[in-house]
């Protein structure tokens, strides 16, 4: 069933999980892996119920919790997915990506003070989670404060020199703060190591638009326009005249 979900052929996943279902009646493990497999599929409800029936069984799952407040969230339900995962934090508080979706979710709320602080809890649990150092680094950013956002995304780097989104990251906090060839390399960096990242083509376009090199922000949002980005398309129009 692990297999044919990595694989992305969810149904067969799904009949050896049912089948897993019968062998080991007593064992939650099928249903909770069922309900991750149904989340992927965009089959929230379904998902919510194989959960809640991993819950029955296993109550003190924190996994489940979390996956849980994942098909919350996405069906808009915010308050039952915070309730979910302090659920899971209560039952679990090592595991710093419980604290890290919570971030995520508070950030969605606009409650920044909460956010931070669960970002803060996902960093003191892993100092090394490079996803909640650049989400913490992002909500930094939104709030104006580019100096620790950048300290933030350059702690991502450290740990991870290949996780791309903390270059690109950095690269908007150098341009916020005038500094375009830092950002130029950031971006370039983020394309480097993942060539079909559209929103660094983007991004790269923006600055060599802002230090005049028209030829060079063209091709940058050409190419970010055939990656589909729609704002590179408007971009294109508005400065090449394609």
């Amino acid at each position: 069933g692990e297999c044919y979900t990595e694989s992305g052929d969810y149904d067969l996943a799904l009949t050896d999980y049912t089948t897993l279902m019968s062998l080991e009646p007593q064992s939650f493990k099928p249903w909770y892996f069922s309900g991750g497999v149904y989340f992927l599929k965009g089959e929230y409800d379904v998902a919510i119920r194989e959960f809640n029936t991993a819950l029955e069984m296993n109550p003190d799952h924190s996994f489940s919790y979390n996956d849980r407040s994942s098909c919350h969230l996405k069906k808009e339900n915010i308050d039952l997915a915070i309730r979910d995962l302090l659920t899971a934090i209560r039952l679990d508080p090592g595991v710093a990506l419980f604290y890290s979706n919570l971030g995520s979710i508070y950030r969605k709320k606009g409650e920044y003070d909460n956010a931070i602080k669960a970002y803060n809890n996902a960093i003191g649990a892993e100092p090394g989670y490079v996803e909640a150092l650049n989400n913490r680094g992002s909500l930094l950013m939104e709030n104006k404060k580019f100096e620790q956002a950048i300290s933030d995304f350059s702690l991502a780097v450290t740990t991870d020199p290949e996780y791309y989104p903390a270059y690109n990251n950095r690269g908007i906090a150098f341009f916020r703060l005038k500094e375009y060839e830092k950002a130029l390399q950031d971006f370039s960096r983020a394309i480097e190591l993942n060539p079909v990242y559209e929103t660094a083509y983007l991004n790269r376009g923006i600055v060599r638009e802002t230090i005049r090199d028209a030829s060079g922000c063209c091709r940058d949002y050409k190419k970010a326009a055939e990656l589909g980005n729609e704002y590179a398309v408007k971009y294109l129009q508005l400065e090449c005249n394609e």
